[in-house]
């Protein structure tokens, strides 16, 4: 008994956290081991290059794309798969294996952004302050956990859109996020 359960929390928690934090030092998106931008645009991590143009193209809500991700390189690659985009918000699923339409084994995270404020997902949990740069002030959402951990995320607003970058992983997420939405700015 005490060996399924154990094998159902690792089977969930973490063998999906070994698949998105295995354990390397955090690298910049986008560059090469030189340090090089290996993106078309110099501002756009490569884990983005697909979908920002279609973001750009079809939503009014200026896209704000991370260029850090924790634990991401070229033999860790994350994946950026649109699971909507309208005139008025984009949502863009990260996983770390395709195909993957969010389910806990493949998600890494996610972003959005909308004209209007999101749902009252996850309000229920309790939001601490950030501060990003520019002095825009953030909410932080540490991840819950049970048999699976859920996402940790930071939401703010800026320019009259709202904004939201979510990673699994474990807690405490705060740093790690503040430094990912930093630099999506």
């Amino acid at each position: 008994m005490k060996k399924t359960v154990i094998l159902t929390v690792l089977g969930c928690s973490f063998l999906s956290i070994l698949g998105i934090f295995p354990g390397t030092v955090s690298a910049q998106q986008g560059q090469d081991a030189k340090g090089i931008q290996k993106s078309t645009t110099p501002e756009t991590s490569v884990v983005f290059r697909e979908v920002e143009p279609t973001i750009r193209s079809k939503s009014s809500v200026p896209p704000r794309l991370p260029r850090f991700l924790p634990y991401v390189d070229e033999s860790h690659p994350i994946h950026a798969i649109i699971q909507t985009v309208t005139t008025s918000s984009y949502s863009i699923l990260l996983a770390n294996a395709v195909p993957c339409e969010g389910s806990n084994w493949c998600l890494y995270g996610t972003v959005r952004g909308s004209a209007q404020s999101f749902s009252n997902e996850g309000k229920a949990r309790k939001a601490a302050p950030i501060l990003l740069q520019g002095s825009i002030k953030a909410s932080f959402f540490d991840s819950e956990c049970g048999t699976c951990c859920s996402q940790a995320y930071i939401e703010w607003q800026e320019n009259g859109f709202y904004y939201s970058i979510g990673i699994k992983g474990p807690n405490p997420m705060s740093k790690v996020l503040t430094k990912a939405a930093n630099s999506s700015l």
